[in-house]
């Protein structure tokens, strides 16, 4: 037996690969599963042992019941599912008691509901957060009655997506014409070019922060918005306040990372309630947040990482 194993999921993604390098910083031994045994973060010096698990989305059941088994064989305690969709159906398992391993995230429906853009209008207003002014469309509406309030340009976003997949910018009103949405999409105005900030925040379940870092987007691909391709710590205060509003508004623990532009005042994008691709910078400036994370699940104290 490992000591101290904890199953990670999906060890395709730099995240991944961050984060059984973290474990085992942290005193942790990473058991690495993916789909496929083509990853990078199953073959890291890192990983202690290493499993093919079916796909999350296309065989549920199957994924359940490795991690099941993997978990039993390995005795791990704890698992940390690196994307979203993986998150959702660990959180659904759990919530259903169907999975006997920790997860230090909340429940699937809070982090639907933190996830889904289409929701956000509703949460900044509860909660007094500045968003850019946003509207939103059914499949097939024309999106040019959902812009009507709106001032162009535009920026046509799915609800449920990540990492600037699916997002349209139009010009014009009559841009939007040619876009028919087969999902359910926000229509935004498009906020001039300005500084991007990423707050990332750790909370226990009181509302209490055992992590921060907050990170500045320096280039981006594709180049007008999406994943970091180079990016530097920062500190800003403000953001940070406005993401912890509305993390304790909604009753948050676990980690999220919530995504600013500067525009007058800071104007919340997105939340992504998952762990996020340039991970690795966080970890490099001293804040372990997958270590964090497995202490958080499974009750060992934990020294709180404010400075970085």
């Amino acid at each position: 037996m490992t000591p101290n194993p904890v199953l990670v999921t999906d060890g395709y993604w730099k995240k991944s690969l961050a984060t059984v390098r973290a474990l085992a910083d942290g005193g942790f031994s990473p058991i690495v599963g993916e789909v496929t045994r083509l990853a990078p973060a199953l073959w890291s010096r890192a990983t202690s042992a290493r499993f093919v698990h079916p796909s999350p989305t296309r065989d549920r059941a199957g994924f359940v019941e490795t991690l099941r088994r993997e978990s039993a064989r390995h005795r791990a305690e704890v698992v940390l599912p690196m994307e979203e969709e993986t998150l959702l159906v660990v959180a659904a398992a759990r919530d259903r008691g169907e999975l006997p391993l920790a997860l230090p995230w909340p429940s699937a429906p809070e982090i639907e509901r933190l996830r889904d853009k289409g929701s956000l209008p509703d949460l900044a207003a509860r909660y007094g957060v500045p968003i850019p002014a946003t509207t939103l469309a059914s499949p097939g509406d024309d999106l040019r009655k959902a812009a009507k309030p709106l001032r162009p340009p535009y920026v046509v976003k799915p609800r449920i997506g990540s990492g600037a997949r699916g997002q349209i910018r139009a010009a014009t009103c009559d841009d939007l014409a040619r876009l028919g949405p087969r999902v359910p999409v926000v229509v935004q105005e498009a906020l001039p070019p300005g500084p991007v900030v990423c707050v990332s925040l750790l909370l226990d379940d009181r509302g209490d922060v055992l992590a921060r870092f907050a990170h500045r987007r320096l280039r981006t691909h594709p180049a007008n918005g999406g994943p970091s391709t180079l990016c530097e710590s920062v500190h800003v205060p403000e953001a940070e306040e406005i993401a912890l509003r509305l993390l304790r508004g909604v009753g948050w623990h676990g980690v999220a990372m919530l995504e600013f532009l500067h525009h007058d005042d800071w104007k919340l994008l997105e939340v992504n309630p998952r762990l996020w691709g340039s991970l690795a910078l966080a970890v490099r400036c001293g804040v372990n947040f997958p270590a964090l994370l497995a202490r958080k699940a499974l009750g060992l104290p934990i020294e709180p990482a404010l400075r970085y």
